[in-house]
């Protein structure tokens, strides 16, 4: 009995056996080369030897507020096309080659290195030279402002914002120079405060440079200088965005005319009588007042003034021309020109008194007073008012 149930786990223990050993053989697929080849390829790990994959590799996060990541520590190289459909961030520097593509609707956006110039690839189907971004620039207060002093030696847009007063000492240089910079540069000016140009000096008064001469050797009242220009610009042309005040400077005024006269005082003897003509004022901004005209060589002789200079807002008045009445108790009366009124900004200057001469006995003459100097201008140039 025992022997009989010893046999009968045996046999039942051998089919078992034959059965997973069979089940095993046709399951499994014999390999189709050689060893070591078409082997299984082994998955990614984290060793620090290379490893290649051959077919595409998509990273996903499964999470819209966690997108997915693929950093690169230390450098890499990507033999094919990369394609970054989001943001991509480079901590480093960015070698760009050489390509030999043609621009087309499939290079469009690309941009390759000549080994002198970068280049794109644009809609228009060529690759055309990149350019610098613009070179925005803010000044306050500044005297004679020149963009040759930049010193670019490549094309570049230029946005210039002015917030103070940009003004000049000289009516010869302008506030505001636009010049000087590299083909097809661009310039904007974005005025918010004050452009104006120098003002012109006042003309110096009428003198009488030798009273004892018949008749005196005399010259006339001085014109008045013209104001300077506020923005000069040689570029094909410039957008203004003006929101402030662009002037010229205020024209200088004239100088008063001077006279002279001679008459018989009170020993019925000849005496020489001058009045020289006051200096005209000068114009805004900082235009100097003119000198006061002189007398020589004359017996009676009265002061007068130099004219005054302008300041910020306004022109110098003009000086006061020497004043003569009744000198050695003859009935003369002798009255040189007072200088005019220097201009405002942006406006002329004035015309200098005449002299003038009443009751002279014996001979008299007097001089022209000073012609004005004129405002100058506020833009000379091509622009545009944007």
């Amino acid at each position: 009995m025992k022997n009989s149930l010893f046999q009968t786990l045996k046999i039942l223990l051998t089919a078992v056996v034959l059965s997973l050993g069979i089940s095993y053989v046709y399951a499994w697929t014999a390999p189709t080369g050689a060893p070591p080849t078409n082997n299984t390829p082994e998955p990614l790990n984290t060793g620090n030897f290379l490893q290649t994959k051959t077919g595409d590799l998509w990273i996903d996060s499964g999470s819209v507020s966690s997108p997915a990541f693929l950093g690169v520590v230390g450098g890499g190289s990507f033999g094919g096309n990369l394609e970054v459909l989001g943001n991509l961030t480079v901590g480093g520097t960015v070698k760009v080659a050489n390509t030999g593509d043609s621009c087309n609707s499939s290079t469009e956006g690309q941009i390759k290195f000549d080994g002198t110039t970068f280049l794109g690839c644009v809609n228009t189907g060529v690759w055309e030279e990149l350019t610098q971004g613009p070179l925005f620039l803010t000044i306050s207060d500044y005297v004679n402002y020149d963009f040759a002093d930049l010193g670019l030696i490549e094309p570049r847009s230029i946005i210039l914002t002015i917030e103070g007063t940009v003004s000049s000492l000289d009516p010869s240089i302008p506030a505001l120079k636009v010049g000087g910079l590299p083909t097809n540069s661009t310039v904007t000016i974005i005025n918010n405060g004050t452009i104006v140009g120098a003002a012109g000096r006042g003309g110096a008064g009428g003198s009488i440079t030798d009273g004892g001469d018949w008749p005196a050797q005399m010259t006339p009242g001085g014109n008045g200088g013209n104001g300077g220009v506020a923005i000069y610009s040689s570029m094909p042309t410039i957008d203004i965005d003006n929101n402030g005040t662009i002037m010229g400077g205020g024209g200088g005024a004239g100088g008063g005319g001077a006279a002279w006269c001679v008459d018989l005082d009170e020993d019925s003897s000849y005496t020489r009588i001058c009045a020289a003509g006051g200096g005209g004022g000068g114009g805004v901004i900082a235009g100097g007042g003119g000198a006061a005209g002189t007398s020589n060589r004359c017996v009676w002789i009265a002061n007068n003034d130099p004219g005054f200079s302008g300041n910020a807002t306004s022109g110098g008045r003009g000086g006061v021309g020497s004043i003569m009445i009744n000198a050695s108790n003859t009935n003369s009366s002798v009255r040189g020109g007072a200088g005019g009124s220097g201009g405002n900004r942006g406006s002329n200057g004035n015309i200098g008194a005449t002299a003038s001469v009443s009751s002279c006995g014996i001979n008299s003459r007097i001089t022209s007073p000073g012609d004005m100097g004129y405002a100058g201008q506020s833009i000379v140039g091509t622009f545009r008012n944007i």
